[in-house]
């Protein structure tokens, strides 16, 4: 029955059964505090205004009863009890702050644990001869200076457990018109709960006692030390009493909180990681918190176990470090996780321990890197971190570290490493080679790519290494690239190698050699003073000159031509001739010229035309070949062997050929390819020397006449034509001298001669150096193949050359380089000129080929570390959990899946 009380305790368990039971602490049954317990007034105190003074005692005592058992029963019922108080004819009651409780868990040898002093309160009914009070879920009445228990609280001890029902009081107005008790549970379970928590971080406190402290503190002693006689030691020192049970549990392990296992990574919303617990993830951007549509959030899932004998809660965090596990980058916490005792688990799922990749926390991770993490309780953490990798989406090749060296070889490396989630076997890296002082060889451009390794994390150093030997000095620039990234550009000079005006070619024994002089072009040339006539749309012997005083013509008399000639009338000696006639069988040679004060016109068909008259004069150049035998590294070891082909030249074949018959440069032989083929018998070098010589006596050979009408706007200030009209030229009879010679066997003029080929084949634009001279253009687009392959994006010419079998010589002659010319400035200096005039390499221009040049092209690239070193990734580990009693045989699990986040 609710509320009843007891006036004495039988005991059933003597001390000798309480040793040998289980004691496992304080059960307390009710901690409640009582708001407004029987001292809530609806209208303050007026209500009591009309209270009489006198009192009969026997109603007073069944008030007090009846109050007591409203009070009990909204502590245990939970609900509102009306207090018979406006019934009474006593003095006010009122609750006063009189009486206290504490609990304390001690050894005597260490230190204890205690809740502290807990108020308990005291509603008080003041008598005339006495007072009755209502303390800590007892009754006791105080009169002559002693004090008596009226109706016991519920304290007590079985053996086996401490029983207390401890009863707060407080005054409270909760709007009922009648005086009524109201029971706050929630602050019973607080006080419960502190309680608890004492005991339970106390594990060496293996006794307990209890301290009241109050005004009635008789009463107390009186109970307390009936309720528990010799099982406990209850003792009073002034207005405290205390009651020591001693010895009443064992020792125990407090909470203790382990990480059992590390399940690895979760993505958004929780979901399990798809193939291999892969998860890319931008790093770009603000980041949106993995809100809405977004993915910038990921979670660490963990199972966590209580191996301790007590429930407890703990924050659990998640902290991410560098690989080096020397610096933390991010952290996150679950708040006040509850595991029971005793091997109780618990799993924290997403979001618990969640990440989310805002704009700051992008800055501290970088794709294709490896992180730690350690999962931590307030007792335990991940004995071995966890590691995860951050990448791409997909697969992504990213270029890092390219470097160069240069020793015997230029040797060029880079890392490349897969940053992307995901495997793939298309990994490769290519070398883009650029060379800068002139148009890259194509051999550059056939550089072979580097295999990397395609797994995701993995990093592979990728390595070429090139032959020196067998590349142009100079500037270079290059760049590794994959697929999707490129290094930063960089660049290096090589100071060995083949110098880019080399004219010297390696041939072995045995190879078929043609060489073919495609053009010479080397001339001087200019206008005259005379001009000449012809008869246009017209026939000479069909029409006459007639002298009429008013014509535009007159003539030069320059002597009889038996061949054909003008005649005139009555004329012996044609001082005064006023008729002259065309006749084929001979006559006159007369230059007619078109003047202001001629007296002369034709009657005939046609019209006659006035043309200027220039002059060129072809100079005398000779080509020869010089061979060289040469060791297998290309070392002369034998006497140089000077060819000079009979086929080239005038058709005087003699032991011994003049300059004049070895000429090559004269009017009527300007379109001829002069072509000359010998097999090789020795390892040799091959190069040519072409020579200008200076001339003492030119002859005219022919006239060409020029009509096209064409101007050319790039002429120099002394000779500014337009170039239509005779054209006389002369070549040369008396040779006399060597003006320039430029032979590639010495040091001497190397500056002077350019040698294309495959790997080295542009050429700019070169103007003709007058009038009537073929540019090197031109002249490369003769013979049975145009040489002359374009033109690319920037204007640079190039020619089409085979590889190793094909190579080009151009000489410039009539302007000879300073000495200790670098040939690559003489080479700019010819190609940026935009006026006629030299440098321009068109005086002499020789195609050599050959069945194929013992030269090697670039060594093939050697790759390094093809395989890569995949990044290691996996879940955290813990010790095995032996301190678990329930379950000793249980452990962490170690799980050792890759887990990557992208």
């Amino acid at each position: 029955m609710v509320g009843t009380r007891r006036p004495s305790r039988s005991r059933e368990h003597d001390a000798g059964e309480r040793g040998a039971s289980s004691i496992i602490g304080i059960l307390l049954l009710f901690t409640l505090v009582i708001l407004g317990a029987a001292v809530v007034f609806v209208a303050g105190s007026v209500m009591f205004d009309s209270v009489q003074t006198q009192v009969n005692n026997e109603q007073t005592q069944k008030f007090v009863e009846e109050t007591d058992q409203g009070i009990m029963t909204a502590a245990t019922t939970g609900k509102n009890q009306p207090l018979p108080i406006d019934e009474m004819q006593a003095e006010k009651p009122m609750i006063t702050d009189d009486g206290s409780i504490s609990v304390t868990w001690y050894n005597e040898t260490g230190p204890s644990c205690s809740t502290g002093e807990k108020s308990l309160r005291t509603l008080e009914f003041e008598l005339d001869d006495r007072t009755i009070a209502h303390q800590g879920g007892g009754v006791w009445k105080k009169a002559n200076g002693q004090t008596t228990v009226v109706s016991e609280p519920q304290i007590g001890y079985d053996g086996e457990t401490l029983r207390l029902q401890i009863l707060q009081l407080e005054e409270g107005d909760f709007g009922a018109s009648e005086a009524v008790a109201k029971a706050d549970h929630s602050k019973a379970t607080d006080l419960t709960e502190e309680i608890n928590t004492v005991a339970q971080n106390c594990p060496n406190g293996t006794s307990v006692k209890f301290t009241i402290e109050s005004s009635y503190h008789e009463g107390w002693y009186q109970y307390l030390d009936s309720e528990f006689g010799t099982e406990a030691n209850v003792t009073q020192h002034g207005n405290a009493v205390t009651v020591k049970l001693a010895d009443i549990r064992e020792p125990f392990d407090p909470a203790k909180f382990i990480v059992k296992e590390d399940h690895g990574l979760r993505g958004p919303g929780g979901k399990a990681l798809a193939k291999d617990q892969r998860l890319a993830r931008s790093l770009a951007g603000k980041g949106n918190g993995g809100g809405k549509g977004g993915n910038d959030v990921f979670s660490i899932k963990t199972t966590i176990k209580n191996v301790g004998q007590r429930d407890e809660s703990q924050d659990i965090t998640a902290t991410i470090l560098d690989d080096d596990s020397n610096k933390t980058l991010l952290t996150t916490t679950h708040s006040n996780l509850s595991v029971p005792k005793n091997g109780g688990e618990r799993t924290i799922d997403h979001p618990g321990l969640k990440f989310e990749l805002d704009a700051a926390a992008k800055k501290k991770l970088d794709h294709g890197e490896t992180y730690k993490y350690i999962i931590e309780t307030e007792d335990d953490r991940t004995d071995t971190p966890g590691t995860f990798y951050v990448g791409m989406s997909g697969s992504y090749f990213n270029v890092s570290n390219a470097s160069h060296d240069i020793d015997e070889n230029v040797t060029i490396t880079a890392d490349v490493q897969n940053i992307g989630v995901e495997n793939t076997s298309d990994g490769r890296a290519d070398l883009e080679l650029e060379y800068l002082d002139d148009e890259t060889p194509d051999a550059y451009k056939r550089i072979s790519p580097n295999t990397v390794n395609g797994s995701y994390g993995a990093t592979t150093t990728v390595e070429w290494t090139i032959n020196t030997s067998r590349m142009i000095r100079g500037d270079y620039e290059y760049t590794v690239t994959t697929a999707d990234d490129k290094s930063v550009t960089k660049t290096f000079t090589l100071n060995t190698g083949v110098d880019p005006s080399d004219t010297e070619l390696v041939l072995d024994a045995g190879n078929e050699v043609n060489v073919s002089v495609l053009g010479t072009e080397v001339s001087a040339e200019g206008p005259t003073d005379e001009r000449r006539t012809r008869l246009v749309d017209g026939d000479k012997a069909n029409g006459k000159w007639k002298k009429s005083g008013s014509g535009e013509w007159n003539f030069y008399n320059e002597g009889w031509n038996r061949s054909g000639g003008w005649r005139t009338n009555s004329c012996r000696y044609c001082d005064e001739p006023t008729e002259i006639w065309w006749d084929d069988d001979g006559g006159w040679e007369l230059e007619w010229t078109k003047r202001g004060d001629g007296d002369w016109s034709w009657n005939g068909p046609g019209t006659w035309q006035q043309h200027p008259v220039y002059y060129k004069q072809w100079a005398p150049v000779t080509t020869e070949i010089i061979t060289q035998p040469v060791d297998e590294n290309g070392k002369p070891i034998g006497k140089s062997n000077t060819i000079q082909p009979e086929s080239w030249g005038s058709e005087t074949y003699e032991s011994y050929r003049s300059p004049e018959d070895q000429n090559l440069n004269t009017h009527d032989t300007r379109d001829k390819i002069w072509k000359y083929n010998f097999t090789t018998e020795d390892r040799i070098s091959l190069t040519l020397s072409s020579t200008l010589y200076s001339c003492s006596n030119y002859q005219k050979k022919n006239t060409d006449l020029y009509t096209d009408g064409e101007y050319y706007p790039y002429h120099d200030t002394w000779s500014r034509y337009n170039g239509n009209g005779y054209w006389d030229h002369y070549d040369c009879g008396n040779i006399y001298g060597k003006s320039l010679e430029v032979d590639a066997t010495t040091d001497s003029n190397k500056a002077n001669v350019r040698v294309r080929s495959s790997g080295n084949n542009t050429v700019p634009e070169l103007r003709a150096g007058h009038q009537r001279q073929q540019s090197a253009d031109e002249v490369l687009e003769r013979g049975d193949k145009d040489l002359f392959g374009g033109k690319y994006e920037n204007g640079t010419g190039y020619l089409d050359l085979e590889k190793g079998k094909e190579f080009v010589f151009m000489y410039e002659l009539t302007e000879e380089a300073p000495a200790n010319t670098d040939p690559e400035e003489f080479w700019k200096e010819a190609k940026e000129t935009d006026t006629p005039g030299d440098p321009n390499f068109n005086d002499v221009i020789v195609l050599v080929e050959v069945d194929d040049v013992p030269t090697e092209d670039i060594v093939s690239p050697i790759p390094v570390g093809e395989d890569g070193v995949p990044v290691d990734v996996g879940r955290g580990e813990s010790d095995n959990d032996s301190s678990d009693q329930s379950d000793p045989d249980s452990g962490v699990e170690v799980d050792t899946d890759k887990i990557i986040i992208g």
